[in-house]
């Protein structure tokens, strides 16, 4: 499904903290899932990677499946230094 989402000329992407049980701690963790969206084609897929915000993770997965359209993001820094120097950033 991501792939096919991938494919669309406007996609968002966001990623937020989820616990995840420790069962070595006995205790959660706060990790992070990410969540991809193609706008025009309602569809939209949350996936998680080792619990990490890296922005390679995105990167990782938009070069794997050969992103070619618009990404649209908040500004976490982790984004910025994943796809430089092709990003912008728009404000209104």
């Amino acid at each position: 499904l991501v792939k096919e989402m991938l494919k669309s000329d406007y996609c968002q992407a966001d990623e937020t903290t989820t616990n995840v049980i420790n069962s070595e701690k006995h205790a959660t963790d706060r990790e992070y899932v990410w969540m991809i969206r193609a706008v025009t084609e309602k569809l939209a897929a949350f996936f998680y990677e080792e619990g990490s915000r890296f922005g390679k993770i995105i990167k990782n997965l938009t070069d794997r499946h050969n992103c070619n359209g618009y990404l649209q993001c908040d500004g976490f820094a982790g984004y910025t230094s994943a796809y430089k120097p092709h990003i912008l950033h728009l404000r209104w």
